[in-house]
């Protein structure tokens, strides 16, 4: 039996999953690790600490037993963070995170204020954001110049680890697209740019796409982790795409919401399209382009909300037929997809005496179905949005949370319930080895068993009657966004 071996590095724990050559989940594991914010608006992570200890740790936990007859590694991503690194793969400071961190803010508005409108269009679209690398490099060259000049590479979190692993270093192109660095002229980097603005193209490792081989495990990194040396070890991407291979969203058509630390969007498509706001590229598959990026809702917010009102939905029997009286508006540290305005913030309306915890707890929730709604209004736009859409991610895991979604966005969601980044990523190292038709075969098996699938249906009556809050959602949007102006 082949084993295949998945980890995904995100913001608070990095997940591993080992599965057979089957498809079968042989063991899911998480390991807790940890973000620093040294002054408002920075948000960084220890690279050697929490990321590759992390991932020792992980390949520690799934066992000598698993890990000696694997047979194929992938990794994924934070999308957009990134760790500069000496020619020994050693950090050379804590990696910078992604949309959240908003350091480079005077960068950004410089670049979108100086460059011609055709450069703007070919990289970032509607201009550069808080989710752009190039501005957070721009600000290590001018606030932290013996780094930046130090530097041998920039390389994600999934790279800093698959480097040592192959001795080979490389960026996905999706990953890279989705962070602005990639022309979509030619699916390269912007050098032109990168020359005006003094970034040695050089820093910047080749570009490859997810479903190739990067390399095998070097005799010195098996004998540190057990993985057999000689393996291959899968290019791999960004969280979000590992999540959509998990649940075979990555067709042109496919929807896909990711309810984690934040909300994230994949909407894939067969032609190149841009949508002011919206992250855009190549996905997953050859010829294939995604739409979407990351809110400033999702886990936070409710762990937020949780926090500072002392309540524990885990402990709660949520009622999700039940609507909120309250209005909220759920931007943590600003805006992202797609306003991506720094300036926005959080925005409660209508509490009264009679107000509960598990009021403003369902409120966040409805917050997040109205923010799913006015996704797909945006999608709608440019592309027939299905009425169905793939969900996953830790939040999805509550019923209450899933169904209360369905009702405001009148979506029918899909969820695998044994599925995440992780498996996704076990699935592209299995996919390398035993073709893109073996993992297409394994995920219609799971779609056709019962125990593996878990269908949320909108109550039809429940999202007529959330009408009214969708109505004054975006009302409230259109007030923020004159405030803010």
């Amino acid at each position: 039996m082949a084993i295949y071996l998945g980890f995904d590095f995100g913001t608070s724990s990095i997940k591993a999953a080992a599965i057979d050559d089957c498809g079968a989940l042989l063991k899911n594991i998480a390991i807790p690790i940890s973000m620093e914010s040294p002054r408002p608006g920075f948000f960084e992570i220890d690279a050697e600490r929490q990321w590759f200890n992390g991932f020792l740790h992980a390949i520690n936990k799934l066992g000598a037993e698993i890990v000696s007859r694997a047979e194929g590694v992938c990794i994924s991503s934070v999308c957009a963070s990134f760790v500069p690194i000496d020619a020994a793969r050693k950090p050379l400071r804590n990696a910078i995170l992604y949309g959240i961190d908003t350091r480079a803010a005077r960068q950004i508005d410089r670049l979108n204020a100086s460059l011609p409108k055709e450069t703007m269009a070919s990289v970032c679209g509607s201009g550069f954001t808080s989710h752009s690398i190039l501005p957070k490099i721009l600000w290590l060259k001018e606030n932290e110049p013996e780094i930046f000049n130090q530097s041998k590479y920039f390389v994600e979190s999934s790279n800093f680890v698959a480097s040592w692993l192959t001795g080979e270093y490389v960026w996905d192109r999706p990953t890279a697209a989705g962070a602005h660095l990639l022309d979509m002229r030619n699916g390269e980097y912007p050098g032109e740019l990168f020359a005006q603005l003094g970034i040695d193209l050089q820093k910047f490792p080749p570009l490859r796409s997810p479903l190739e081989r990067l390399g095998a495990v070097r005799k010195d990194a098996a004998c540190l982790t057990g993985l057999p040396a000689g393996i291959p070890v899968s290019v791999g991407a960004c969280d979000i795409n590992a999540e959509a291979f998990a649940c075979g969203a990555f067709d042109p058509g496919s929807l896909l919401f990711v309810f984690g630390s934040t909300v994230s969007t994949l909407y894939t498509t067969g032609t190149y399209s841009e949508i002011p706001g919206f992250l855009t590229g190549p996905s997953i598959l050859p010829g294939t382009y995604r739409l979407g990026g990351a809110t400033s809702s999702g886990g936070r917010y409710l762990e937020w909300l949780n926090r500072t009102l002392g309540f524990d939905e885990r402990t709660a029997e949520i009622d999700p037929s039940r609507k909120s009286d309250l209005l909220m508006v759920p931007f943590l540290d600003g805006a992202r997809l797609p306003y991506q305005n720094t300036e926005y913030r959080v925005l409660w309306y209508g509490m009264s005496s009679a107000t509960t915890k598990e009021d403003f707890w369902r409120a966040g929730a409805e917050a997040m179905g109205c923010e799913i709604y006015d996704l797909c209004g945006k999608l709608s736009k440019i592309a027939s949005v299905p009425l169905f859409a793939h969900i996953s991610g830790g939040l999805t895991s509550n019923p209450a949370f899933a169904h209360i979604i369905a009702n405001v966005t009148g979506l029918t969601l899909k969820r695998f319930k044994r599925t995440n980044a992780a498996y996704g990523d076990a699935l592209m190292a299995l996919s390398l080895q035993e073709g893109l038709d073996t993992a297409r075969s394994i995920l219609e098996s799971k779609r056709r068993d019962k125990e593996e699938v878990e269908i949320f249906e909108p109550d039809r009556d429940l999202f007529r009657a959330y009408e009214k809050k969708r109505t004054m959602y975006a009302s409230a949007l259109a007030w923020i966004s004159e405030v803010t102006a």
